[in-house]
């Protein structure tokens, strides 16, 4: 958290077109699934919208334009390559094959629904788009899924760092773990809720495939 911050602070006295260009790069990053918060670099893009440096709609663009090239990295390689090409980056993804393959039955009935949940949640938004690949979820639901709810997370966020101001860090501070925590508490219960699912349809499928 505090090496987020850091990296940030180091970015600031960078010209608007590179700090447009941080937020593409930093946004495609977080949402391929590597642990960056995507709220310190939206909070403090919002803080210098505040302070009149950035335009809050081209802010908008860069964070929509990086979280959707990264959804899209994600979504292709687990796509093209499945699940061998998601083990090669599974160092930062946190599903297991298991998990995967509940994620795939998933996503065949709602893929659309949970894609856009997913971008208003913390820790599940940055690993769904490869369990949306794998069950081949049709390219167009996944990114329009992604683009409405990547769009309400990150202009909310960025209005907040605008009202926070200069105090845009302790709000980071004060609220990233809680937000951290809940978004594991979600992906946990969501896994459970998948594997029980699967569970009971394999059970109830039984008797039928021993008549």
């Amino acid at each position: 958290m505090n090496s987020a911050i850091t990296v940030v602070d180091a970015v600031a006295s960078l010209p608007p077109a590179l700090l447009y260009l941080v937020i593409v790069v930093w946004l495609s990053v977080e949402s391929a699934a590597v642990p960056l918060p995507n709220e310190a670099i939206l909070l403090f893009s919002g803080f210098l919208v505040g302070a009149g440096h950035l335009n809050l709609f081209v802010a908008l663009a860069a964070s929509v334009l990086g979280t959707t090239m990264g959804a899209t990295f994600s979504w292709y390689v687990a796509r093209r390559f499945g699940p061998a090409g998601v083990r090669k980056v599974g160092h930062y993804v946190f599903l297991t094959p298991a998990r995967l393959d509940a994620a795939e039955r998933f996503f065949r009935h709602r893929g659309p629904l949970a894609i856009f949940l997913a971008r208003l949640t913390p820790v599940i938004r940055t690993v769904m788009s490869y369990p949306a690949g794998l069950a081949a979820m049709p390219y167009r639901s996944f990114i329009i899924a992604t683009l409405a709810g990547c769009t309400i997370w990150n202009i909310l966020v960025l209005l907040v760092g605008r009202a926070a101001g200069q105090h845009w860090t302790e709000l980071f501070e004060r609220y990233h773990t809680p937000l951290l925590a809940a978004g594991v508490l979600i992906l946990v219960a969501a896994i459970g809720y998948l594997v029980l699912e699967h569970q009971l349809k394999k059970r109830l499928a039984e008797p039928t495939g021993r008549a």
